[in-house]
């Protein structure tokens, strides 16, 4: 049996049932040496119980988006993994095809040699910038500056934009699972006091429900003594 389920329903329905017993004892047994209690003094009661449930039905709604954190979470984080793994991959592969090439004039090189290397060492340049960013925002210091990312007017190449391109868009994925990460870790993490609310709502729940039980009892009896 899961701690959640002896936590928010077995234990709570065992608090009950003890609150019960210890209510009807104290407050409306027909065994009492007192006269109980009058009927005015168990209406005031209405603003207790009241107080009770609502207090708890706080405390469950702070559980359940707990809950919900958590697994969104879980998810996320496998996700984020994934995603950093794959951006650093990728900028990886990026630096080593346009840097780790150099290209030397030859009979047969075409006419545009020049151009083609100096588009090849732009691209390369570029690309050194957009893993030194990649670096950054995996060690999750600081967010790239969203400049780094935009290819310098200069750079006409296909498939050099198309590249870069590429890793640009897995960049954006791992800075908006970061940002989910950090929003769900808040959500999950809840404060000194929710969670005090959080782990007493079940049995202020059970308090509520066995005064309202007692307070109808103690209402029958009324009933009987009037007839």
């Amino acid at each position: 049996m899961s701690d959640a389920l002896l936590t928010f329903v077995w234990y709570p329905i065992l608090v009950l049932v003890l609150f019960c017993a210890v209510l009807h004892l104290l407050l409306v047994s027909p065994w009492l040496p007192w006269n109980p209690r009058p009927q005015l003094w168990w209406k005031k009661t209405d603003y207790l119980w009241l107080f009770l449930t609502c207090f708890s039905i706080l405390g469950y709604a702070y559980a359940s988006q707990r809950s919900y954190a958590e697994i969104a979470w879980e998810s996320n984080f496998k996700q984020l993994f994934n995603a950093e793994q794959r951006l650093n991959e990728m900028a990886d592969s990026l630096v080593g095809r346009l840097c780790g090439n150099v290209a030397r004039r030859t009979e047969f090189s075409p006419p545009n040699f020049d151009e083609i290397v100096a588009q090849t060492k732009l691209a390369c340049e570029h690309s050194l910038k957009m893993k030194a960013a990649v670096s950054t925002v995996l060690e999750r210091r600081s967010r790239a500056v969203s400049s780094t990312f935009e290819p310098p007017a200069e750079l006409t190449d296909r498939v050099h934009l198309s590249d870069q391109s590429l890793v640009r868009d897995a960049y954006r994925e791992v800075v908006r699972r970061q940002d989910d990460d950090a929003g769900l870790r808040k959500l999950k993490d809840k404060g000194a006091g929710e969670l005090l609310l959080l782990f007493w709502a079940p049995y202020m729940l059970a308090f509520a429900f066995a005064l309202r039980i007692t307070r109808a009892t103690a209402d029958v009896l009324f009933e009987r003594g009037r007839n």
